[in-house]
């Protein structure tokens, strides 16, 4: 049977930068989801009051045009890239510490035991 040539580790630093962009991308992805989700819980509830009041004007428009633009402003950063802050140290180490178990070599199988010992480590008499 082939053995399978083993690979080698990248370096230290490629792995960091590596799992630092992996910890980023997804913690930005979930912060951007909770800020759209909020977005539009918040403004259906304002304009709900609105439609239900007896107000003629259309007052919610502000607050959706404001946190509109502060919205826009996060989904473009998001996409720039601009994501300052969301990496945590420790989320970085748990990534590392998965693509450094891809690198790993396979462990040998255990031994199997011995037809002629028991399970204490004693020969059977026989």
């Amino acid at each position: 049977m082939a053995r399978k040539k083993e690979r080698q580790p990248p370096p230290e630093d490629a792995l960091r930068a590596k799992a630092e962009k992996s910890v980023i991308r997804k913690t930005g992805f979930l912060w951007l989801l909770y800020s759209v989700g909020s977005f539009v819980f918040v403004n259906a509830v304002i304009i709900a009051i609105w439609a239900l009041s007896d107000s003629e004007s259309p007052w919610f428009l502000w607050v959706l045009a404001v946190w509109g633009l502060g919205l826009a402003f996060h989904i473009a950063g998001y996409v720039i890239g601009f994501r300052i802050g969301y990496a945590r140290e420790g989320k970085v180490q748990e990534q590392m510490e998965e693509y450094r178990s891809r690198y790993a070599p396979a462990e040998a199988p255990a031994p199997e035991p011995d037809s002629e010992t028991t399970p204490g480590g004693l020969e059977s008499q026989s």
